[in-house]
């Protein structure tokens, strides 16, 4: 129905949700870190669990929920394809530098090969 060029992605929140999503393009996992965004969606995942929800996964995995700059390595270390981010963007002093730290550390990741 939705045509060949659609993508499909699902929220998880553990690894047997993410391994039951079969069916999705992408996986969106978190909370990663606690945030104040999003409280009430279970207890932080912290990059053992975005780790584990990788390996279950037939799909990329963006990580969502508490991510800055001095924690994004571990959780692309962990098997994170990408990340979300929105609360410390919105709540930072200077939200234009708080993304320039963002995609500084991204960049810094090693590449896949």
């Amino acid at each position: 129905m939705l045509g060949p060029e659609a993508l499909i992605g699902l929220s998880v929140h553990t690894p047997a949700e993410a391994a039951s999503a079969f069916a999705a393009d992408y996986i969106v996992a978190g909370p990663a870190y606690e945030t104040a965004s999003k409280p009430g969606y279970g207890p932080a995942l912290n990059a053992a669990g975005i780790s584990a929800i990788a390996k279950r996964s037939s799909g990329p995995v963006i990580a969502v929920g508490g991510i800055a700059a001095h924690n994004l390595s571990d959780i692309m270390k962990a098997g994170a394809a990408g990340i979300a981010v929105m609360g410390g963007i919105m709540r930072a002093d200077d939200p234009a530098a708080e993304m320039r730290d963002l995609l500084a550390a991204l960049r810094a990741q090693p590449r896949p090969r």
